[in-house]
């Protein structure tokens, strides 16, 4: 696929109003090889590796890998639909996105990680998201494993 600026709405209740609420000016292209449904598309074709690490608190995993994903989610509804709970719930949900991207990237001989460090206003301005009604969650990178001298790591099933 082209580098580019992506979207995929995981809630499909969601995909009518992010068409909406998006900056115009957005291809809105289904890259070639999605399976039909499935509510990938190309928003901007470009190089967006430096604007990843910016948004990430300039972190460089975000701009290495094969790609960096932001997640949105509406907080400020799901904060007066579920209270404190909703809160945790939108999190919980992120962390879960996050486990699971974790297995397939090794599934898939990669390698993945969340990045908790991040910026709000450059990626809401990016899609054009005012008025706060969507906020960034999480962020996570995908793409070939490096090894990092600053975390220690042992196999977990080691013989005493």
């Amino acid at each position: 696929m082209p580098p580019g600026l992506y979207l995929w709405a995981r809630v499909p209740s969601h995909l009518r109003r992010l068409r909406q609420e998006l900056a115009s000016g957005f291809h809105w292209e289904k890259p070639a090889r999605v399976p039909e449904g499935f509510p990938l598309f190309l928003l901007k074709e470009g190089d967006f590796r430096s604007r990843a690490a910016r948004a990430s608190c300039y972190q460089e995993t975000a701009a290495d890998g094969a790609f960096c994903l932001i997640l949105f989610g509406r907080l400020e509804a799901a904060i007066y639909k579920g209270g404190i709970s909703g809160y945790a719930q939108l999190h919980w949900e992120a962390g879960f996105l996050g486990q699971w991207l974790y297995l397939e990237a090794e599934a898939s001989g990669v390698a993945g990680t969340g990045i908790g460090c991040f910026f709000d206003s450059e990626p809401l301005a990016w899609f054009g998201l005012q008025g706060g009604r969507w906020q960034v969650i999480y962020h996570f990178s995908i793409g070939s494993a490096l090894p990092d001298p600053r975390i220690m790591s042992w196999d977990p099933y080691l013989q005493s």
